[in-house]
């Protein structure tokens, strides 16, 4: 990453953590990075007065002047940050266009079939918000790109946790590996398209 720093992604993620969550805000930068993705890809262009209020929440409040200040320039750089990343997709270099997923130390030595590690359900969360913003251009998208309505349905198996009957049954572990492989070459080929749109007939 170039755009961000990793001190100024552990600062913005401990305040959308300590500050945000309360006012059904944004609870982690995993979460703002799905939704900054989303944003990203969409061939709709929608406005920063638009996203950056769900970010905070409903009637948040920030102490002052600087801190508001201080906790924009850090979303903005991330989302220079993704806009980077889905460009180096879109140009073939998908390893450089991986989602922020916040895993865990011993990820690595878990059994795959356990259905209790939410990885990526954060960053799925955060996609589908920005899904809702522009829902009839996603509908177009869909309607144009072949798999992608299957594509995002499998994004949405990442919230899959089994606590609701609408996400239920739990998925396992190394089917969420198995989807966050795909993200990469999904962003990649959605900013393609946005690209394509955005070229004169």
């Amino acid at each position: 990453m170039n755009t961000i720093s990793e001190q100024d992604i552990d600062v913005l993620d401990r305040f959308l953590q300590e500050r945000c969550e309360e006012t059904h805000g944004f609870f982690s930068v995993e979460m703002l990075d799905g939704y900054l993705c989303a944003l990203h890809v969409c061939a709709q262009p929608i406005a920063p007065d638009q996203w950056l209020p769900p970010i905070w929440g409903e009637g948040f409040a920030f102490d002052s002047a600087e801190e508001r200040d201080a906790m924009s320039e850090r979303v903005l750089a991330l989302w220079e940050d993704v806009g980077a990343r889905v460009q180096a997709a879109a140009e073939g270099r998908e390893e450089e266009c991986m989602p922020l997923i916040a895993a865990a130390p011993d990820l690595e030595d878990m059994d795959p079939e356990r259905t209790d590690e939410f990885l990526g359900l954060a960053w799925g969360m955060g996609f589908s918000i920005a899904l809702d913003l522009a829902p009839e251009a996603w509908d177009e998208m869909c309607d144009r790109i072949e798999g992608l309505a299957e594509d995002l349905d499998q994004i949405d198996e990442l919230m899959m946790i089994g606590t609701e009957e609408e996400n239920s049954p739990p998925i396992t572990l190394a089917r969420r590996m198995e989807i966050l492989e795909i993200i990469p070459g999904l962003l990649g080929a959605l900013e393609a398209h946005r690209l394509d749109m955005r070229k004169p007939n």
